[in-house]
Parts: structure tokens; sequence; C-alpha cells
């Protein structure tokens, strides 16, 4: 319960901070890149404490990652 709490409270964050900051590019970059080291890093931590965790699981979540931050990143580009 709690990490879902701390999954969607970080969620929101990120969307009113996005919304504060649409104008600022450089801004966006990082907060882009911040939300995706906390989405590897809880799909780990998570993987490892429900005792799931595996090198393909954390592949799985350093490629979903890149791919999400990759997209951002190029969207703010433009």
């Amino acid at each position: 319960m709690f990490e879902s709490m701390l999954v969607i409270g970080f969620a929101i964050l990120f969307l009113i901070l996005f919304y504060i900051f649409r104008f600022d590019k450089n801004i966006l970059k990082a907060l882009s890149l911040i939300i995706t080291l906390f989405y590897v890093s809880w799909g780990i931590i998570h993987s490892a404490r429900e005792a799931r965790l595996a090198p393909s699981v954390v592949l799985e979540y350093l490629l979903f990652g890149l791919t999400g931050y990759s997209i951002l990143y190029l969207a703010l580009s433009f």
C-alpha cells in the first residue's frame, strides 16, 4: 500500500512540476530524467522485494525507461 501511495504521489508531483515549468525545456528534460530514474529504481526495488528480480526484469525496466525518456527528450527538443 505504501509503495502505491509513493508512486501515485510522485506521479502527481511530476505532473504538477511539468505544468509549472512547461515553458522551460531544460527543466522539463531534467524532470523527465528524474522520473525515468525513479521508475527504473522503483521497478527494480519492487521486484527485489517481491522476490521476482531477474536480469530480464532489470533489462525490461531499463529499456522501457530509456524508451520513455527518449520520447520525452525528442519531443522537448523541437
